[in-house]
């Protein structure tokens, strides 16, 4: 039998990731959500994206950075 490098052999199903949700309060004044999805970013690793499940209203927040003690 060949191997198909690209995976579309019939039986052979991609994996599909569900987005991690996060309960957060949406940031826009006119929808109260409590839901966000997180988006992960590759190129930034210290930047997460947040979608809004109800309006799509998506906001980036920034973590880490200098450490003073």
């Amino acid at each position: 039998m060949p191997i198909d490098p690209a995976g579309t052999t019939p039986g052979v199903i991609p994996e599909k990731k569900e987005p991690e949700k996060v309960s957060m309060r949406c940031r826009q004044p006119n929808c109260d959500s409590m839901w966000h999805e997180k988006i992960e970013i590759e190129s930034v690793p210290g930047d997460h994206l947040f979608r809004c499940c109800k309006c799509g209203n998506t906001f980036r927040i920034n973590v880490g950075g200098k450490f003073i003690y």
